[in-house]
């Protein structure tokens, strides 16, 4: 994976290795985007989306301690 220079903090472009289990689950996460936005994710587009295929409204206090009791 490369991170592009505008996005790292260090304002130069860098390689992260990716395991072959992580690359293919993005890469099915490609497909689903896909099959949800009808065409394939731009680079602006959100990475994780509602279950309904929306970006997540702006996080409140109870849904972030909804998300920390299920994450623990």
């Amino acid at each position: 994976m490369v991170v592009r220079a505008e996005n790292a903090k260090s304002r130069r472009e860098r390689a992260i290795p990716l395991s072959e289990y992580l690359a293919d689950r993005l890469m099915q996460l490609k497909m689903l985007h896909e099959a949800v936005l009808g065409r394939l994710p731009a680079a602006s587009d959100r990475v994780f989306l509602s279950a309904e295929g929306c970006p997540w409204p702006r996080p409140t206090t109870n849904v972030v301690r909804l998300l920390r009791r299920v994450l623990e």
